[in-house]
């Protein structure tokens, strides 16, 4: 009896540092983002995002078209095997609550990145331009500033 016990308190010890191997930090389970991919564990030279495959267990095809269409691809379980359970097929993708992980190369990230940076700056200089060309007595004249700073939240009266 007590040689049995041992075998599965040892048994237990060894699945509790399998566990830890899989970088399970008991102190940080609880509020983990558990959509977080470790930048390292991405190859060189591709972008991951988490994409929408299912809302309410409903798939919409016209959004994995448009995730094709950017050069989106669904990354396969093979290359992280630590995130599928045990037994998924080693083709199958990277699924977590309706999301999909997907890639794509760094470079066309970078440039729809940049393209949609741009779109944003015309849109507050066209908005500056706009309050700057706003005839005398109608309206106040003010300067919009853009601010990229952060600002601690003020306490709100009972």
């Amino acid at each position: 009896m007590r040689d049995d016990m041992r075998a599965e308190a040892r048994s237990a010890a060894e699945r509790a540092a399998q566990i830890m191997g899989h970088g399970f930090d008991p102190l940080t389970e609880e509020g983990e983002d558990k959509f977080y991919i470790d930048p390292t564990k991405i190859p060189a030279d591709w972008s991951y995002e988490w994409k929408t495959e299912t809302v309410y267990g409903a798939e919409d095809p016209s959004r994995m078209v448009n995730y094709a269409r950017t050069g989106w691809e669904p990354v396969p379980a093979s290359r992280h095997p630590e995130m599928m359970p045990r037994g998924a097929s080693p083709q199958e993708p990277i699924r977590l609550d309706g999301q999909i992980l997907m890639e794509r190369p760094q470079v066309i990230t970078d440039q729809v990145r940049q393209r949609e940076h741009n779109k944003a700056t015309a849109q507050l200089r066209s908005k500056m331009a706009q309050n700057g060309q706003t005839p005398d007595g109608q309206h106040d004249r003010c300067v919009l500033e853009h601010k990229s700073e952060f600002r601690a939240p003020i306490a709100v009266p009972e």
